[in-house]
């Protein structure tokens, strides 16, 4: 008999200060999101490491998006009133 969500199993958790965070996941198994405390994170999408992470003025308010300008791939992502674009080299 198959278990319940058996299609969901999580290969690494990262603990927050706030309630459920978005994620993008960007190529390379790349996955970016918030820790709750006004941080923007990369995380190594096999063991869940934070990779790097920038300090926001505030939490992030919306879902990162990624775009592509000029063969430049960026994240994007919002903090309060503010927007903040990140290049990915």
């Amino acid at each position: 008999m198959r278990k319940k969500n058996s299609w969901f199993s999580p290969t690494w958790k990262h603990a927050t200060n706030a309630g459920a965070q978005s994620l993008l996941k960007a190529a390379g198994n790349l996955p970016f999101g918030s820790d709750g405390s006004g941080d923007f994170m990369a995380f190594d999408g096999r063991n869940g490491k934070p990779l790097w992470h920038a300090g926001l003025l505030s939490n992030p308010s919306n879902a990162p998006m990624a775009y592509m300008l000029d063969w430049h791939r960026y994240i994007l992502v919002a903090g309060g009133e503010h927007l903040y674009a990140f290049c990915l080299q």
